[in-house]
């Protein structure tokens, strides 16, 4: 199999409540991600259907609906039969709060079933979002990427970037000891922001990108983990260079989702997510 790999971000939407929560904010999401959900994505009817969950780790699966017309034999009179068929893939949360282990996907890459791993990740935020927001809470899933492709690109198209942006997640997960976390933090203490962004801009496409420069490295280090994203206008070019193309990707062999044996299970996630 080949697994995708994404942080979350689950926060509080709202300082005060009338009725609040005293739930762990995992067991929140648990709560909603042990149920079957339907859902439309495009033109898609997408269905999540929970598998099990040992330890820290929850495992369902992820489908869409299609259909496959097909003609019967002559003995049939060559009738047209409409086959309605659910292809899926794997999808893993490791639900540790854990600042290098928890709060990750692990989404399996079946291009056969989903061309973009990350616009069906995207739809399922927006699917639990509409069922956490009651619980007073929002989730943000971010791509984990590789940080040296950053600055290979800004290497690459030195003297034609018009434009960088970041976008980060709120509050700083990875426990990184740094200005940008600290900014990140105060601000979601003091504006209740669960995103915030910063846009770079030269329109002559000589946008400075310095490779030893404080905040530059900061953000780079940040949206890596999964803490947000970049993207990048270059002169010339018609679409924006985005680090959700870029997703850490990784093929495990010989591993077995399906079994009964507890053990079997956690040997094989511990694998995916190591």
């Amino acid at each position: 199999m080949k697994f995708q790999y994404f942080t979350y971000f689950l926060n509080p939407i709202s300082q005060q409540s009338l009725f609040p929560d005293q739930r762990d904010k995992n067991d929140i999401l648990m709560g909603i991600m042990e149920k079957k959900m339907e859902y439309k994505h495009m033109k898609s009817d997408m269905v999540y259907v929970f598998h099990r969950k040992e330890w820290k780790y929850l495992h369902g699966k992820l489908g869409k609906k299609s259909s496959i017309k097909r003609t019967l034999p002559s003995d049939h009179d060559f009738v047209e039969h409409v086959d309605i068929n659910y292809p899926y893939c794997n999808l893993l949360l490791n639900l540790d709060n854990d600042a290098e282990t928890g709060q990750k996907i692990a989404f399996e890459y079946n291009s056969v079933v989903f061309q973009s791993p990350e616009a069906q990740i995207k739809a399922l935020e927006k699917q639990l979002n509409t069922l956490l927001f009651s619980n007073g809470y929002a989730i943000s899933i971010h791509p984990v990427v590789d940080q040296k492709e950053f600055w290979a690109l800004a290497k690459k198209y030195d003297g034609k970037i018009e434009k960088l942006i970041f976008t980060y997640a709120v509050p700083n997960l990875f426990n990184l000891e740094n200005e940008l976390s600290e900014d990140l933090k105060q601000s979601g203490q003091k504006y209740g922001i669960t995103n915030a962004a910063i846009e770079f801009e030269n329109k002559a496409g000589q946008l400075i990108i310095p490779e030893n420069d404080p905040f530059m490295k900061q953000s780079a280090e940040y949206t890596g983990k999964g803490g947000g994203e970049y993207r990048l206008k270059v002169k010339g070019m018609k679409s924006e260079i985005s680090s959700n193309k870029n997703v850490k990707t990784k093929s495990i062999e010989d591993i077995d989702l399906s079994t009964d044996d507890k053990e079997t299970f956690l040997e094989a996630v511990n694998t995916i997510f190591k």
